[in-house]
């Protein structure tokens, strides 16, 4: 069994992160797509040392307007909240606002809701002058696996960003903190604090050994990289499995992709759901090439998973088991051994969210 590639050293953390520099920011979604999703490069240097597989923790910043209209309602100085979590009020901010402000308004309004309340929703509900900050989250980073590749993209990383927004207790339409900050509040040029966060386990196998890579939407970030890696590599037997909605409004990274394909460097399969009457998925298309996706897992294949965590991962595992139970006659239990197998010997490896 072939071992994984060593994990890299950074000097850069939480606490000393590396000020970077938005280099191109490209929207890669068609304008006709529901979904905003972009492709972000990152001007680095030298010494932010990185492999394919790893992610960066990004320290976003707040909407300043957010901020600045918090620090009116409550008479405060901005700096105070500017690095506060104001998205999302946690329990014991809700519990103190239910004793100092309009209890009955606050409790009618978060009844039987799942929805989000953002810190100025709570000020304006419960019709509070005053909050006690040390109530207040700090503004955590948010992480995103890197889409390139350092000997290929010197100098740079790249990020797949998509656009996140969710509607509020009072009906808004509010964006995510990070995803705000990145797509609307930098321009090119701008300076953005970052860190690695390095994985021990989303690596690549050294030697050429063939590769499964299972990323719909932008789980495909981190194969991105892969395949400049692998091409690097010489390494010819890789096979993504790629899905979203739309072929035409949401096919990420089309043209590298069909590129390295015509290279002889990519097997594609691809899986869109909105595209005909029954909707199909990363893992009905798996299930498709089950024999000749479990002849390369024979042949030493790695598999990887990138993307949703709640219901994309666990349908994909399903998959491989219903396709190792059906080729080689194994009951459930033998089935969920050869997979677990697989895991000890990290071929099977999952970077989901």
């Amino acid at each position: 069994m072939s071992m994984p590639l060593q994990v890299s050293l950074n000097r850069y953390d939480h606490n000393h992160p590396f000020i970077a520099s938005l280099k191109l920011k490209k929207r890669i979604s068609n304008k006709e797509s529901e979904r905003e999703t972009w492709h972000l490069v990152l001007r680095v240097d030298e010494s932010f040392d990185y492999k394919v597989g790893d992610s960066v923790g990004v320290l976003c910043k707040n909407d300043p307007l957010e901020v600045a209209n918090i620090a009116k309602y409550l008479s405060i100085d901005p700096k105070t909240i500017e690095n506060k979590t104001l998205s999302r009020c946690h329990n014991n901010l809700i519990k103190w606002a239910m004793q100092h402000g309009d209890a009955e308004a606050l409790k009618t309004k978060l009844e039987n809701t799942t929805k989000l309340l953002p810190v100025l929703e709570l000020i304006h509900i419960a019709k509070l002058d005053t909050l006690p900050i040390d109530l207040l989250p700090p503004l955590f980073p948010r992480f995103y696996s890197i889409a390139s590749c350092p000997r290929t993209h010197k100098n740079e990383i790249h990020l797949t960003v998509i656009l996140s927004e969710y509607e509020t207790v009072l009906g808004n339409r509010q964006k995510g903190v990070a995803t705000n900050y990145l797509l609307f509040g930098l321009k090119e040029g701008n300076s953005v604090s970052i860190y690695l966060n390095p994985t021990k386990h989303f690596t690549l196998p050294k030697d050429t050994l063939p590769i499964i890579m299972i990323g719909p939407g932008t789980g495909i970030a981190p194969f991105r990289g892969f395949l400049y890696a692998r091409k690097e590599q010489n390494a010819k037997e890789n096979w993504l499995f790629f899905g979203e909605r739309y072929e035409n409004k949401e096919f990420y990274y089309q043209d590298e992709m069909r590129a390295f394909e015509e290279m002889g460097f990519l097997k594609l399969s691809t899986a869109f759901s909105r595209d005909q009457k029954e909707k199909v998925y990363v893992q009905d298309v798996l299930k498709r090439h089950a024999n000749e996706v479990l002849n390369w897992i024979e042949k030493g294949a790695y598999i990887y998973v990138c993307g949703d965590a709640k219901h994309m991962a666990k349908a994909v595992d399903d998959a491989l088991l219903e396709m190792v139970k059906k080729k080689y006659g194994k009951n459930m239990q033998d089935a969920k051994s050869v997979l677990k197998q697989l895991r000890h010997e990290k071929r099977y490896v999952l970077d989901v969210y």
